[in-house]
C-alpha cells in the first residue's frame, strides 16, 4: 500500500481452496476499486494544487451510516491535507476541517447569527461558507461575525477561513478580499469549492494564480468521463492439478483485454536516480537476467521492448495474510502517506502530468508472453 501503480500491473494475488479464493475475491475487489480511485484523484489534485490544501469531503456524504471513513484515509494517503468526515479523523487520526453545513444559516435567525454560532462552536480552523448567489451581503455577514468574535482561529495563523462555492471564484475571492481591507481586517484564508472541482480545474485556477490556499474536493469517489474506465478485474491465474499449477486465463476481445496466465511475480525496475521505467511480470519459477539486457513484452501492444537505463529491481508484491490471518502490522496512514510522496516525487515527470502523459510500460518476460500467446490460441481453435 502506498505504491504507485498503472494500469495493466496485478496488485494482488489471492491463493487457497479455489470457492474460498472466490469469496475473498469480492471483498478484495471492493476494498481496492474505490479507495484507489479516491487515493488516484487526491494525488492528481495535489499535484495540481503545487502546495495548497486539498481538503476531501465525499466521505461525509456517501450513502452509509457516517458516511465511508475508507475513503478519507485513502485520499489522505494520496496526498489530501485533511477530511470533513469526523469518523475517519477520530478513527485513522487524520486531521480534520469544520466546514460550514449546508442550510446552516437557514436555521439561525439569519445569516450573521448563523456565522457567530458556527465560529463559536468550532473555535479552531473553521470554514465559513458565504452565498456565492448573494455575495455582497454574505460576506459583510462574515466581516460581522468576525469582528463580533472572542478568539482568533489557528487556521494558517489566520482569523478565519471563507469557502466559495459558486459562480466566479477568482472574481468572488477578489470581493472578499477588498471587503476584509475596507473592514481593516486581515486578509482570510479563501477556500474554493464546488462540483466542478478536479486536478484540471485546480490546475487552471492555480495558473490564474487565484488567492486561494485550499480546495475542498467532492469527486474524489467519482470517475470524470476523461479518466477511462476505474475497474479492478480479478482472474484465475492457475489452478493446482496433481500437486502442480496449471496456467489459466480468461481470453477476451484482443491481447490487452484477455487476462495473464500463471502464477507471477511483479518486479519494478528503476534508473541510476532511483526512478521507475517499467513494471515486468516473471513467472515464479522464472530466472530473471541482467536488468540491462533484458526485454520484454509490452502488454497493451505486445510488442518486444528493451530496457532503457535499468539498473536494478525489486518486487512489488509481499506477503501480508497467511492462513487468513495478518502476517504484518498495521501501519499508520501517516507512514503511508509519506510513502506516496516518496512514490510521486521518484516517478519521472512525463509520467506525472495531468494531460497527456507518457505511457509507463507494463509487460511481461517474454516466456510468459508466449504462454498467453499459446492459450490465446488453443482456445481459438487455431
Amino acid at each position: 500500500e502506498g505504491s504507485v501503480v498503472f494500469p495493466g500491473a496485478p496488485v494482488l494475488a489471492i491463493e487457497g481452496p479455489f470457492w474460498q479464493a472466490q469469496l475473498v475475491s469480492a471483498v478484495v475487489r471492493a476494498a481496492l476499486t474505490a479507495p484507489t480511485l479516491a487515493a488516484t484523484k487526491a494525488a492528481r489534485c495535489a499535484l495540481a494544487a503545487d502546495g495548497c490544501e486539498i481538503i476531501e469531503s465525499a466521505a461525509a456524504t456517501m450513502n452509509r451510516l457516517g458516511g465511508n471513513p475508507q475513503i478519507a484515509r485513502a485520499a489522505y494517503v494520496g496526498g489530501a491535507s485533511a477530511t470533513t468526515c469526523a469518523l475517519a479523523a477520530r478513527r485513522y487520526r487524520i486531521p480534520v476541517r469544520a466546514s460550514l453545513p449546508l442550510r446552516y444559516a437557514h436555521a439561525a435567525e439569519g445569516e450573521k447569527s448563523g456565522f457567530e454560532s458556527w465560529l463559536k462552536a468550532s473555535q479552531d480552523r473553521a470554514i465559513l461558507r458565504i452565498d456565492h448567489r448573494n455575495a455582497r451581503e454574505s460576506i459583510a455577514a462574515v466581516i460581522d461575525a468576525v469582528k463580533q468574535r472572542a478568539e482568533s482561529s489557528s487556521w494558517h495563523e489566520q482569523d478565519v477561513a471563507i469557502e466559495i462555492g459558486g459562480g466566479d471564484l477568482v472574481e468572488l475571492a477578489a470581493l472578499t478580499i477588498d471587503s476584509f481591507k475596507k473592514a481593516n481586517l486581515d486578509e482570510p484564508v479563501l477556500v474554493g469549492s464546488g462540483r466542478h472541482l478536479d486536478e484540471h480545474a485546480i490546475a487552471d485556477y492555480r495558473a490564474r494564480q487565484a488567492p486561494f490556499s485550499a480546495f475542498i474536493v467532492s469527486c474524489l469517489a467519482l470517475a470524470h468521463a476523461d479518466d477511462g474506465e476505474w475497474t479492478a478485474d480479478f482472474d484465475l491465474s492457475a489452478i493446482e492439478r496433481g500437486g502442480q499449477w496449471v496456467p489459466r486465463m480468461r481470453v477476451g476481445k484482443n491481447l490487452a483485454s484477455s487476462s495473464d496466465p500463471g502464477r507471477k511475480v511483479i518486479l519494478r525496475y528503476v534508473d541510476a536516480d532511483e526512478r521507475p521505467v517499467a513494471d515486468v511480470a516473471c513467472a515464479t519459477n522464472e530466472r530473471i537476467g541482467n536488468a540491462k539486457d533484458l526485454k520484454f513484452v509490452d502488454r497493451a501492444t505486445g510488442f518486444p521492448m528493451r530496457l532503457k537505463g535499468a539498473k536494478a529491481s525489486a518486487p512489488l508484491l509481499s506477503n501480508v495474510m497467511r492462513n487468513g490471518k495478518r502476517v504484518t502490522a498495521m501501519e499508520d496512514a501517516r507512514k503511508i502517506r509519506e510513502r506516496v510522496s516518496l512514490s510521486l516525487s521518484a516517478l519521472h515527470e512525463r509520467f506525472r502530468r495531468l494531460r497527456a502523459p507518457a505511457i509507463y510500460p507494463v509487460g511481461a518476460t517474454a516466456s510468459l508472453a508466449s504462454l498467453k500467446d499459446e492459450l490465446i490460441a488453443d482456445a481459438r481453435g487455431s
